[in-house]
C-alpha cells in the first residue's frame, strides 16, 4: 500500500529473486508529485 500523505514522494520498488534484483518500480519524482496540486 502507499500513499503522498504529507507531500511525500512514492519509494522505488525491487523485486529480489535468489540472486538477482529488479527494478518494478521507480522512485517517484517530485515534478510527478506536485503535477496534482494546486495552490488556493
Amino acid at each position: 500500500m502507499s500513499s503522498n500523505y504529507n507531500s511525500r514522494a512514492r519509494t522505488a520498488e525491487v523485486l529480489v529473486d535468489r540472486d538477482k534484483s529488479y527494478l518494478i518500480r521507480r522512485r517517484e519524482t517530485l515534478q510527478e508529485l506536485w503535477a496534482l496540486e494546486s495552490t488556493i
